[in-house]
């Protein structure tokens, strides 16, 4: 029988504060441990930060991106922020597959990545408290996908708050789950999406930056200050629009 193809996401540039990278590491052993063929264990390598910055955002963005494409299932640690976690939920979810988001504490997922994953008919988000734990979650969530009626495997969540939007800006200073799916949603309706942040760019998601890169309408900067990002957001609307915008 042919081995279920994983891809396996978790946070990198987000840091480590709730689930540290040495328990992360045991994830991939434990996912092939139950007879799953893993497509991506990068993420949980020592050192691999410092390696992903020698490759062009775009590339890493492409490979990650047909890692999804190519797998039968997405599972997500989803404990630490990650900007690049949210772009491949929302990535999962507008490829159709089966995608389940794990986290460490009750309470913890963000509240766009929650309510797409429980309104996707091959979508879940669930506690788990140790890795037996974690690999029992994951038997029952293939078995559950298995059982779906086709009529249910060709829904999809609905993104809502995108109606009537012209313009979307994020502050991705804070590597925050939900910001990284908004923007792949927005990318994904050909809207036009900025980036902003204030540290260094390579402290921002590589796959964030490298989805903003490809979109024609997308941009990521660094500001200084709130004056210089309220010029680069009027800058952004100027070229795409002069329309007035609001927070959404």
């Amino acid at each position: 029988m042919e081995k279920i193809k994983v891809f396996f996401g978790c946070s990198m540039r987000g840091g480590y504060g709730t689930v540290s990278q040495e328990s992360l590491q045991q994830i991939p052993d434990a996912l092939e441990g139950i007879g799953l063929e893993l497509m991506s264990r990068h993420q949980t390598q020592p050192g691999i930060i410092q390696e992903e910055k020698k490759l062009p955002t775009v590339y890493i963005h492409d490979r990650d991106h047909g890692w999804l494409e190519g797998c039968d299932l997405v599972v997500l640690e989803l404990s630490n922020p990650s900007l690049g976690g949210g772009g491949e939920t929302s990535d999962s979810v507008i490829l159709g597959k089966p995608t389940l988001g794990l986290y460490q504490h009750p309470g913890i997922i963000s509240p766009y990545v929650g309510r797409k994953l429980l309104e996707y008919p091959k979508g879940h988000h669930v506690q788990y408290m140790n890795l037996d734990h974690l690999k029992t979650i994951v038997r029952e969530f293939i078995e559950f996908y298995k059982s779906l009626s086709s009529a249910q495997l060709g829904q999809r969540p609905e993104t809502d708050w995108l109606e009537g939007a012209k313009i979307a800006v994020f502050d991705i200073t804070e590597p925050h789950v939900d910001a990284g799916a908004k923007i792949a949603d927005a990318v994904h309706m050909g809207i036009p999406v900025l980036g902003l942040y204030q540290q260094e760019p390579e402290a921002i998601s590589a796959y964030i930056r490298g989805k903003l890169e490809k979109h024609p309408k997308g941009k990521h900067a660094r500001y200084t200050d709130i004056a210089d990002f309220e010029t680069k957001v009027r800058e952004f609307v100027g070229q795409h629009g002069n329309f007035s915008f609001h927070y959404l």
